[in-house]
């Protein structure tokens, strides 16, 4: 495992992917006339992404945001500058990367900060890119809790599991929305309302330290700081 990095401040996220392909033809001989214009869907409200491969931690950060904030790229490219930052004070990371003019190294495809082919990130990556948008995280420990002084300002939780079978280690975001708390688990469908005010957030945040063990290992919780103040979604249509 590489060294132990404490996340500094990283430059601004890169440019991210150009769009998909246009939408195909009409098959021959169906209808002359062109094809209408693909309308996007709107976004979910609350903004929900569902689950691709191993992308939970990306999924979780544009929960957080509360709009498609960052790319796979962008991800990466954060991976990627601990993984040279790390190379550059421990050889045995160092050697994992590909050599290149006068003893410079690049970061491979997949490392110990992050994989390009399935998403597989490390938390320091997720803290890179949320300080990228002027956030800040601080981890929590069961005891002692945090006080109502310092949660007051927190719209966002950060959370991690190791669920074990085939989901394994995972992330996940709880957002608040107005005074009502949504837990955003790319796994559900959708959004899901977890909690209603202050007293009922502290009650849930109290839940979820106390399923901490000691070394932090097959669970953890992070508060966000610095995210914006948003309303709560409108009341759906009447049926």
């Amino acid at each position: 495992m590489p060294a132990a990095l404490a996340p500094g401040p990283s430059p601004g996220p890169s440019l991210g992917p150009s769009p998909g392909p246009s939408p195909k033809r009409h098959a021959a001989g169906l209808d002359p006339s062109p094809s209408p214009k693909r309308v996007a869907a709107a976004p979910s409200v609350p903004y929900h992404e569902k689950q691709v491969k191993r992308w939970c931690g990306l999924h979780c950060l544009n929960a957080l945001e509360q709009r498609a904030a960052f790319t796979r790229r962008q991800l990466k490219g954060f991976a990627d500058q601990l993984f040279i930052a790390c190379a550059a004070i421990d050889d045995d990371t160092a050697s994992e990367g590909i050599r290149g003019r006068a003893g410079t190294v690049r970061a491979p495809a997949s490392h110990a900060f992050g994989s390009a082919s399935d998403g597989d990130v490390d938390v320091q990556v997720l803290i890179v890119a949320l300080q990228s948008l002027d956030r800040t995280v601080a981890q929590l420990a069961a005891e002692p809790p945090p006080s109502p002084e310092e949660t007051a300002d927190v719209r966002g939780l950060l959370l991690h599991e190791d669920r074990g079978g085939d989901v394994g280690e995972h992330w996940w975001a709880l957002r608040r929305l107005g005074d009502d708390w949504y837990d955003l688990d790319s796994l559900l469908d959708g959004g899901e309302v977890v909690a209603r005010g202050a007293d009922a957030f502290r009650a849930l945040l109290e839940t979820h330290l106390s399923s901490l063990s000691p070394s932090g290992e097959r669970r953890s919780v992070y508060l966000v700081h610095g995210l914006v103040a948003l309303p709560p979604p409108p009341p759906p249509p009447p049926p």
